[in-house]
């Protein structure tokens, strides 16, 4: 998602991007083992890389050279990379990956600029975009796109009002298949009409609310404005609560602990993360984010002492009050975190595992778990055979 995010920030800092002869280069599908899927980006300017990245970096310089090739006329080209033979090795990308990738490769034009302005403005209101964009090949619309928000609004480089028509069903279809997963980018690929086209969810960034304002706290800033999220630090101390002290930050806020509340504005892409080592202000940040819905809420701390805080939450609140799921504690993976550094990577893996509904297990182990299922299907397949 980073690279989608990148890619409007530049169009709107760069407000002359279409003159300059930037080519987006968008992964519209993939088959086997590819590196990136449907939706990475990558820009070029004149062959050279300026931001985004569609492979491991095996793919970036054959792209380069078809982005070249581009004539001036040439608003997009779909080409297909394909190392699933063994003479790729020879004469190929000689990736050796076994994969097909079909790059989206468009010239960045005016209409461009505008559709990143119209998605950054439903960003920034915590609104949800869908985004169409057609792949066919030798398709006249090819490269074209719609952008669709939750409330109607409509933008449409796109004049066919059958693929409109087309369009804005399958987008209203994936829209409800993200109700249950809304804060996670969503891509698929589909056929309105004639058209083939690639289909976005596209979540606002991830709002990261730090309640805690100490040292351990500036490498879980940096890590999550590495991500492309939005972070706010909050304090209630005047040495800690320090524009200097959190320069990546995108807001740093002095208050006192009966005012934590105000300051969240939850909603499905807002996770927090209490840290203030302190009993009382720890106590005082729990019950405030305990009045929300929010999908994470991490406390770093003994998990003693974090049991007492919920317990004596529990029993001002009377017998019926319940704890949310969403408070997990120790926070962060089991991955033996020692230092803050460490601390911050365990527990922006655990958010992100847990805004995708996966257990952050390793995934070595998750493709054991695959290969037994395959074979228990394989077992079970063939034992109905010989019945």
């Amino acid at each position: 998602m980073k690279d989608l995010y990148d890619l409007i920030d530049f169009g709107l800092s760069n407000p002359e991007a279409w003159s300059e002869n930037y080519v987006i280069a968008t992964v519209v599908h993939t088959e086997g083992h590819a590196y990136r899927r449907a939706g990475a980006r990558l820009v070029l300017k004149k062959g050279r890389k300026i931001l985004g990245a569609v492979s491991g970096g095996s793919l970036e310089e054959s792209i380069a050279a078809d982005s070249d090739r581009m004539g001036p006329d040439s608003i997009a080209r779909r080409v297909d990379y394909d190392s699933r033979s063994a003479s790729d090795l020879i004469w190929g990308t000689a990736t050796g990956c076994g994969s097909l990738v079909s790059v989206l490769l468009q010239r960045w034009d005016s209409p461009i600029n505008k559709l990143c302005g119209w998605i950054k403005e439903r960003l920034n209101a915590r609104q949800p975009v869908l985004l169409a964009t057609v792949i066919n090949k030798d398709d006249q619309q090819l490269g074209r796109q719609i952008a669709m928000d939750t409330s109607g609004g409509i933008y449409s480089q796109i004049d066919s009002i059958p693929i409109r028509a087309g369009v804005i069903s399958r987008t209203a279809e994936l829209l409800s298949s993200s109700i249950g997963k809304p804060n996670r980018y969503q891509h698929r690929t589909c056929v309105a009409g004639r058209a083939e086209l690639l289909l976005e969810y596209i979540p606002p960034a991830t709002s990261l609310v730090i309640i805690g304002a100490g040292d351990d706290a500036q490498p879980l800033v940096e890590g999550a404005k590495r991500l492309g999220w939005s972070v706010t630090v909050i304090d209630h101390r005047p040495a800690y609560a320090d524009r200097q002290r959190f320069p990546l930050a995108d807001h740093v806020v002095l208050t006192q602990p009966d005012s934590y509340s105000d300051l969240v504005h939850p909603d499905p892409w807002t996770v927090a993360i209490v840290m203030t080592h302190n009993w009382r202000q720890d106590a005082a940040a729990v019950a405030a984010l305990s009045q929300f819905e929010l999908p994470y809420v991490g406390i770093i701390g003994n998990t003693a002492r974090t049991k007492k805080i919920l317990a004596t939450l529990m029993a001002r609140r009377g017998s019926r009050a319940k704890i949310s799921a969403s408070f997990h504690y120790p926070a962060g993976l089991d991955i033996g975190a020692h230092n803050p550094e460490e601390i911050a990577l365990s527990v922006i893996a655990e958010i992100l595992a847990v805004l995708s509904g996966r257990l952050g297990a390793s995934l070595k182990d998750q493709e054991r778990t695959s290969s037994k299922s395959s074979e228990v299907r394989l077992l079970a397949l063939a034992g109905a055979e010989r019945r």
